[in-house]
């Protein structure tokens, strides 16, 4: 809390048009500011201008070195979360670029912590090796889920205190459900529904696309819901969840 106070580096995916990490964002500041009134970061983001003025913060491109360097010479630590930042199922160089920001924390004196990540999956033996030694460099960890404790401990993460504690987003509370009710209003949603979010990873299949829809029919039918699809980030869950609507015998909802 003292480091917080005097500064603050905050690393996550944001500034993408994910609703999920950006959901994620509001979380953490909300929490991190009703401890501290001063709490008041510099947000890396692909988009700062967005970030900034969504979430009233200071914000920087997550990819300007300088700026990034500058921001952490004016800052006591690092927080790095929530979401799943530590994996290699999005890319490599995703998990580098994460891995890189901490390293480059470390040696310029911040505290670090991983505030309520996911960790995984880490398929690749080098990527797992290089979460290992920089995992272990960092000063604190908590994690929203119990097997990303496991995997830690499988890699060899050893040094920091680790907490599995809940994710952030479970805090917020301002949500608004007379627009979610005019949303689904507009898409002659009238009854019991569940949501259903589904992403295209470089892994997935026909055969993913024929279980999953398969699955979602079953609960469906068995319970009366209507199935309502929303894409948490459009353009890579858009194609993915038409095409288990068409898979499906149920009808399915899409909310554009």
């Amino acid at each position: 809390l003292r480091d917080m106070r005097h500064g603050a580096v905050m690393l996550g995916y944001y500034g993408y048009g994910n609703r999920g990490d950006d959901a994620l964002l509001g979380a953490v500041l909300k929490d991190l500011t009703e401890l501290s009134e001063t709490f008041s970061p510099v947000v890396l983001s692909h988009n700062p201008q967005k970030t900034g003025e969504a979430y009233g913060v200071v914000s920087i491109d997550r990819f300007n070195i300088l700026k990034i360097k500058k921001a952490m010479k004016n800052a006591k630590i690092l927080i790095a979360g929530g979401g799943s930042l530590i994996q290699d199922i999005t890319s490599t160089k995703s998990i580098m670029y994460y891995l890189y920001i901490i390293q480059l924390a470390k040696r310029m004196g911040l505290k670090v912590m991983l505030y309520a990540n996911g960790i995984g999956p880490v398929n690749k033996s080098r990527n797992r090796k290089k979460v290992s030694k920089v995992l272990n460099s960092v000063d604190g960890i908590t994690l929203r889920d119990r097997e990303s404790g496991r995997l830690l401990k499988e890699l060899g993460v050893t040094k920091p205190k680790i907490e599995v504690t809940a994710d952030p987003v479970f805090s917020l509370n301002d949500f608004d459900t007379e627009s979610a009710k005019k949303i689904l209003c507009g898409h002659n949603v009238n009854g019991k529904y569940i949501c259903v979010s589904v992403r295209n990873f470089a892994d997935t299949d026909t055969n993913f696309v024929r279980s999953f829809s398969k699955m979602i029919d079953y609960i469906c039918t068995r319970y009366d819901f209507i199935p309502v699809f929303l894409p948490m980030q459009y353009e890579k869950d858009k194609a993915i969840s038409l095409e288990v609507i068409k898979n499906m015998n149920k009808k399915g909802v899409f909310v554009d």
